[in-house]
């Protein structure tokens, strides 16, 4: 059997990337990769949801940021274990200004994925971000510790 192909190795952010606004800025990988099956599921739910996410995705950026919940929002009536489009909705309501419900989602998406060292690294990140905007110092340390650990 052949050997792997090589990946490039980042080393892991430090924060999730903001722009002077302090809003998030979402990776062209990100952006790339937004329709790709998280779970390699391809059941025409998962897929609808995935493209739900890219849009919402998509309004997020442009900063129509309500009608990019509501994108999320239908990604996840259509597959609730869909961790990008709760990922997605905590950025969203980061933006929005609102960190608590932030953490809601980001919670979720943390959960959806145990296991998934990447994935868990960017989710550490915002919520390391997000309990340095509710003003929780320790939490904040705590989870950019547990994404350089991973």
């Amino acid at each position: 059997m052949p050997p792997a192909p090589s990946r490039d190795v980042t080393p892991p952010e430090q924060s999730v990337p903001t722009n002077q606004d302090n809003v998030v800025i979402i990776s062209p990988e990100e952006k790339s990769t937004a329709t790709v099956p998280s779970t390699g599921d391809s059941s025409p739910q998962h897929v609808a949801s995935l493209e739900l996410v890219d849009v919402g995705r998509q309004n997020i950026e442009a900063g129509n940021i309500d009608q990019g919940i509501n994108m999320l929002e239908r990604a996840i009536a259509l597959d609730a274990y869909n961790s990008r489009a709760y990922y997605y909705l905590s950025v969203a309501w980061l933006r929005k200004g609102q960190p608590s419900r932030a953490l809601e989602f980001a919670k979720k998406a943390e959960l959806l994925c145990q296991g998934k060292k990447r994935e868990l690294r960017k989710i550490y990140l915002l919520e390391s971000d997000i309990y340095r905007k509710m003003g929780e110092q320790d939490k904040a340390d705590m989870y950019q510790w547990k994404a350089k650990e991973l």
